[in-house]
Parts: structure tokens; C-alpha cells; sequence
């Protein structure tokens, strides 16, 4: 298995993602914060931290409701900061979560807001990606805009519809947890929003979709141009597995 990762500042004066590969390479986690400087950084730290130390309670027993039980329990840590001080009142992040069952050839994949988890089978040149809670993935859906292109260049393509926040509601993340077989060769793809800044799924994901190319070669063009041309914080976590 190989892992690489970058975890640049783009444009901003400020980093609010956050990341974490388990050095087992089981768990891979991000997150993108927000809320401004204080507020996102503390959130996405906070919430990796936590999803995390959860996971390492499970000593490997993974199975879908765990998993969502594991979120609930980084949302209620990221209200406690908030009611305590500890924390701004109105942070907020995104999530993106990869557990890899590397003896059943299993993955297990969690997502909240507009940060990815990408599978690409590239001994098929296919691929699956989450779908991103957010203002033009709804559009999108309703057939008010139809085409990657419209989603990436709209106004309100910032905008999501659900993170893991101080805002106090109930919220089901079932939806957003699945489980996967993978092949060996396979590759996930785990990125907030600056990371494919620009690019739609499929221009992303042809990046990497080749066998002509190494993937430590494909990865760092990606990183390069991340560094270029995003504005935002942009992270990625890439795993050969």
C-alpha cells in the first residue's frame, strides 16, 4: 500500500483544514473547518482528533453504525467545546472519512458537507465518488442546473448544506456512510473542496486514472496545481492500495 498526502494554505492567510493517516494505514480522516481563522481551525483539529480517538476504540471493529455513532460523538465533543468557551459558538466542518478492512478487502467510507472520498478502479477506468451536501448538488438533483461545469462555476458553489456544527439540531449521517469492496491497485482519492478547485469529478479523477503514468508522478501534477491555482485550503490523502 502507498500513501502520499499534501495539505497546502492556498490564497488564504489562514488553515482550517486539518488531516490524519493512521501510520497502520486503517483510518484516513479530513476535514475542512468552518467559521473563519479560529473558529474552522479549532473545529476540523477538534473533530479529527475525536473521530479518531473513537476509532482506536473499536480496535478494528468497523461496521456502518459504528461509524455514524463515531460522528455523533465528534459533534456532541464539538458542542461541549462551544457551551464550555473553549470554542468559538459557531464553528463548524466538513468530513471525510476512510476505514480500510485490509483482510475482508472492505472499505468503509463517511462523508458530511463538500469534502470527498473518491474510488477509482483503475483496472476498469471507472469511478465512484460521494455526493457533496451542498446548494448545487440539490440543484443538480432537481434538474435546475445539469452539468459538472454549471455545479462548479455557480454562485452558490460554496455553499453546503450540512457539516458537523455548534448548531444545535438532530442530524442522521446514515445516508452518508457506505461500504465498499476494493480491488488491489485501486486507488481513494480523500479531498476538501480546494483540492479539486476548478476541476469537475471527471477531470479530477483523469488525473489519476491512467496506468501509464506512476502515481507519485500523477500525484505531484495534482499538487503542483493545487498550488498554482486554488485560492482555498486544499488537502488530499491519495492510497494505493
Amino acid at each position: 500500500m502507498q500513501v502520499l498526502s499534501f495539505h497546502n494554505q492556498g490564497k488564504r492567510t489562514y488553515q482550517e483544514d486539518f488531516y490524519y493517516v493512521d501510520p497502520s494505514h486503517r483510518y484516513f480522516i479530513l476535514c475542512d473547518g468552518i467559521g473563519g481563522s479560529k473558529g474552522g481551525a479549532v473545529a476540523s483539529k477538534l473533530v479529527v482528533e475525536t473521530v479518531l480517538t473513537q476509532l482506536n476504540t473499536l480496535n478494528g471493529d468497523i461496521s456502518l453504525q459504528k461509524i455514524m455513532n463515531v460522528i455523533d460523538k465528534a459533534r456532541n465533543e464539538l458542542l461541549n467545546t462551544a457551551h464550555s468557551g473553549a470554542g468559538p459558538s459557531d464553528m463548524g466542518t466538513t468530513l471525510a472519512l476512510l476505514c480500510l478492512d485490509k483482510e475482508d478487502m472492505v472499505s468503509y467510507i463517511a462523508h458530511v458537507g463538500d469534502s470527498r472520498v473518491y474510488h477509482i478502479e483503475r483496472s476498469l477506468e471507472t469511478y465512484w465518488v460521494t455526493k457533496d451536501h451542498s446548494v448545487v448538488q440539490e440543484l443538480f438533483d432537481a434538474g435546475v442546473i445539469n452539468t459538472q461545469d454549471e455545479m462548479k462555476s455557480h454562485p452558490l458553489k460554496n455553499r453546503i448544506t450540512r457539516a458537523i456544527s455548534t448548531i444545535e439540531r438532530d442530524e442522521d449521517y446514515q445516508e452518508s456512510i457506505v461500504s465498499r469492496p476494493y480491488s488491489k491497485g485501486d486507488l481513494f482519492l480523500l479531498c476538501t473542496d480546494g483540492a479539486f478547485e476548478g476541476l469537475n469529478s471527471d477531470e479530477l479523477v483523469n488525473r489519476f486514472i491512467s496506468k501509464s503514468m506512476d502515481v507519485n508522478e500523477q500525484f505531484e501534477i495534482h499538487n503542483r496545481y493545487c498550488q498554482e491555482n486554488s485560492i482555498d485550503n486544499n488537502t488530499m490523502i491519495l492510497i494505493q492500495v
